[in-house]
């Protein structure tokens, strides 16, 4: 059943949920399920004998407990959304929705019109289609839609070409222009991960093209979606101006969408970030963390909302619940690249640097243009796997001014016994940030969950501090 407006709230009878301004209200269960009895009737006036009959279907109650839960649903939709017939029963009003909001980026598939290789070729071609169908269902961002109802469009070829297939893939903008295009020539076997890794890279660049577009126009014009692909741009860049404007960019789309679930986590990823840049987050993280639950409550099918919370849990050094909501988003979405390369950063920090590194290539595979905040995760995992000269390049080419970069950075350089780098990245963390004393919380910093690797970490900071003398 569709979502129905009823009184002052939307009601969601196949999710369970009864929202109100874009928040989930809770209802006892008996009232739930007098509300889905009504809306299931289709607005005819239902019998009390036959309301209490399906709310109390094993239990013997009286008219009394009919009237206090019709009274405990009207205190929540208002008053009019349940009608009374004296001496026949009850009714529920249901208004007319509003047209839904655009919550996701649409998408045609163009398949070639005359697929090669005839009746062979055409079934190639249809469970190419089916798959990629597949992977892009995974993104809650991305709705596919029908050649010639607008949007995105894609186009797609393949072919055998002796025992590989050559693949073909180029995406339009709504306007015609050619924003992207991949070509593969693989084997039959590995078309299923490729066409997983193209699906990432699909959704990824339409929302860069959808914030481009945002970026031409005034705040006041901006859509939702255009608003939230802006301020996840601005969130991954992670430097203080960019953390900034993504919070006024999502401020924005929740005012004009309070149901923009993703649009909530980000923000609440960016009000930490601002907080972080502070060296203060864990007030922020206490204070955001319900409306990361919220979004994970208003988008359950969305892995980046689970990947924002579990992102929030492990700064908060819960590692345990930082670990299975990771796992929980990459079972929604395997072919997510962030949520990948975040798994690997938990994974490091309980002490598998081998296996984090595993995930975290993967992700660097499915993510070719890598965000800056890869480094710092690489870094982390290379340093653990006693690889100090390639977890410092990794430091050296993060963007992002903060002590604690070049604190990190230091460690890397007091392990390979350079004297020379590490006194210049503390020189540079103290710069930042005047009376920075490098080794205080240095241990608890990454939220290492091993002793050792905190200890590790520690004896490599107070190296470079004594290479300062």
């Amino acid at each position: 059943m569709e979502p129905k407006r009823v009184g002052r709230c939307t009601v969601d009878l196949s999710r369970g949920l009864v929202l109100c301004d874009g928040q989930p209200v809770h209802l006892r269960a008996k009232s739930f399920a007098l509300l889905a009895c009504l809306l299931q009737a289709g607005g005819r006036v239902v019998g009390k004998d036959e309301l209490i009959s399906a709310v109390w279907p094993d239990v013997i109650v009286t008219e009394d407990s009919l009237t206090q839960t019709v009274r405990d649903l009207r205190r929540v939709l208002g008053d009019a959304a349940v009608l009374t017939k004296p001496r026949r029963g009850y009714a529920i009003v249901v208004d007319a929705l509003p047209a839904p909001p655009v919550r996701a980026m649409s998408l045609a598939l163009h398949p070639a019109a005359v697929p090669p290789g005839g009746a062979a070729g055409a079934a190639l071609q249809a469970e190419t289609v089916s798959a990629l169908t597949a992977a892009l269902g995974r993104f809650a961002l991305v709705a596919l839609r029908p050649p010639g109802d607008g949007g995105f469009i894609l186009h797609l070829a393949v072919r055998r070409a002796g025992r590989a297939l050559n693949l073909a893939a180029q995406l339009d903008g709504p306007d015609g222009r050619q924003l992207w295009g991949e070509t593969h020539r693989v084997l039959a076997a590995e078309l299923p991960d490729i066409l997983g890794a193209m699906a990432y890279r699909l959704v990824n660049r339409m929302l860069l093209d959808l914030g481009r577009q945002g970026e031409t126009l005034p705040m006041a014009a901006r859509s939702p979606m255009q608003l939230l692909a802006m301020g996840q741009a601005d969130v991954h860049a992670s430097v203080p101006e960019k953390v900034e404007a993504a919070i006024a960019c999502l401020d924005a789309a929740l005012e004009a969408d309070p149901g923009l679930a993703l649009a909530r986590a980000y923000r609440a990823q960016a009000l930490v970030l601002k907080a972080a840049f502070g060296d203060d987050p864990e007030a922020a993280i206490e204070l955001v963390m319900p409306d990361a639950q919220l979004a994970v409550a208003q988008a359950p099918d969305e892995a980046r909302c689970r990947l924002v919370l579990s992102f929030l849990l492990g700064w908060r050094g819960d590692l345990d619940g930082a670990e299975l909501t990771a796992r929980q988003a990459l079972l929604l979405n395997p072919w997510d690249a962030d949520c990948i390369a975040h798994l690997g950063v938990i994974i490091t920090q309980r002490g598998n640097p081998a296996e984090g590194l595993r995930l975290m290539e993967r992700a660097g595979s499915l993510n070719t243009l890598a965000p800056q905040w890869y480094h710092h995760q690489l870094a982390l995992t290379l340093y653990l796997l006693g690889r100090a000269e390639e977890a410092l390049a990794h430091l050296e080419a993060w963007s992002r001014q903060s002590p604690w970069r070049f604190v990190r950075a230091a460690a890397c350089a007091a392990a390979l016994g350079d004297v020379v780098r590490a006194r210049r990245h503390l020189a540079t963390a103290r710069a930042l940030s005047p009376g920075f004393d490098p080794i205080a919380g240095a241990g608890d910093i990454y939220g290492f969950e091993r002793p050792d690797d905190k200890a590790r970490l520690l004896a490599d900071l107070a190296r470079a501090v004594a290479m300062e003398k």
